[in-house]
């Protein structure tokens, strides 16, 4: 059953922040709760700096200065970090969120976010023509409204999407064909894509999967000129590349971003 989330709770100096990852076999979750720990974890670190400096005992330790001053200087401590599960989620309940992060893998091809994500990009797509129609009667209405300058569009959202496969992150072309099959250049628009390496478990994987990776399997025995990833994939039953430093440029861009 699906639940909307609660609207976040927030100022006028804070952002908020979404993140919605649908994970089948575990590596996508995984990256969703890095992330969100990591966004957490620089806010509770810079809030305490400020603490800090509002009891005055920054002078014992200079470690603590800088952590004020970059308390200070980061947005970071200005968001507010929430995760769901895709499936828990209807597209209406992100449109509170300004910074929204959808997670999602690569299965045969097929990104298992797409659903959600599309979703949401029709929710935003109607919000906004909904208001042009309210824009362009109460125009016609009353002349003045047009000299208007505040902002009346909805706040359409940042939107990222992690993209997490096996191949290696540096192999882009292989992620950017992937996400052409799923989604359209118009869809692509205005989002920011971030390709990620995952894992596998052969033991897990269902029948479907199964099929698909041995077939796979079979291709890659052929092939004369293999990645070191590729041949990982032929020697083993169980891989993980998911590491904690790929979400860096991520994080790095949200705490930058104006």
């Amino acid at each position: 059953m699906q639940q909307t989330a609660q609207s976040p709770k927030t100022n006028n100096t804070q952002k908020t922040l979404a993140i919605v990852y649908k994970s089948k076999y575990g590596a996508t979750k995984k990256y969703a709760k890095w992330l969100a720990q990591a966004i957490k974890n620089m806010k509770n670190t810079q809030e305490s700096a400020k603490k800090a400096s509002e009891k005055k005992d920054v002078a014992k330790n200079q470690t603590i200065q800088k952590n004020i001053k970059n308390a200070k200087n980061s947005p970071i401590h200005c968001i507010n970090c929430d995760i769901y599960d895709a499936k828990d989620m209807l597209a209406q309940a992100l449109n509170p969120y300004q910074i929204i992060i959808f997670a999602g893998a690569l299965y045969g091809g097929e990104l298992s976010i797409v659903a959600s994500l599309k979703d949401f990009l029709a929710s935003q797509k109607n919000a906004t023509n909904a208001t042009k129609a309210q824009k362009s009667t109460k125009s016609t209405q009353n002349p003045k409204y047009a000299t208007k300058t505040s902002k009346i569009y909805p706040n359409i959202a940042q939107i990222y999407c992690l993209i997490i496969g096996l191949s290696s992150p540096k192999n882009a072309l292989n992620y950017q064909k992937a996400l052409d099959k799923n989604l359209t250049n118009d869809e692509q628009k205005g989002i920011r894509f971030y390709f990620l390496q995952g894992g596998i478990d052969f033991d897990k994987l269902d029948s479907g999967d199964r099929a698909r990776m041995e077939a796979y399997r079979a291709m890659l025995s052929a092939k004369e000129d293999k990645t070191p990833e590729q041949e990982a994939l032929l020697k083993n039953q169980k891989l993980d590349f998911a590491r904690k430093d790929l979400l860096e440029p991520i994080i790095d861009e949200i705490i930058n971003a104006q």
